[in-house]
Formats: C-alpha cells, structure tokens, sequence
C-alpha cells in the first residue's frame, strides 16, 4: 500500500512540473513579443555611425601625437 501511495504521489507532483512548464513557455512566448525594438542604435559602440563614436576610434593613429 505505501508504494501505490508513493507512486501516486509522484505522479501528482510530474503532472504538475509538466503543466508549469508548459505555463512557462506560455508566459515566456507573450514576454519575448512585447519586448520593445532597440531604437538607439546610433550612439551605442565605436562601429555606430554617430558623431561621438567617430572620436574614439578603436586603434590608435601612429602618425597622432
């Protein structure tokens, strides 16, 4: 009797894991849809073609002071 109780129990509990993780894949599917498009991709690192990122070049000049 202990081992059918254990057993039903166990079931129990993988039943429910198996519907929390498809609730996450849920939630994560709507998460990824609303996340907002990075607009700024003008002042972000030294290959963006802003005015700023012009000055700090990623090598030095050798023939610079």
């Amino acid at each position: 009797m202990l081992t059918d109780a254990r057993q039903q129990i166990y079931e129990a509990k993988f039943e429910k894991f198996l519907a929390n993780k498809k609730a996450k894949a849920g939630l994560d599917a709507r998460k990824s849809l609303s996340n907002k498009e990075d607009f700024d991709i003008y002042t972000k690192g030294p290959g963006s073609p802003s005015k700023k990122s012009k000055r700090c070049k990623p090598f030095v000049d050798p023939s610079g002071p």
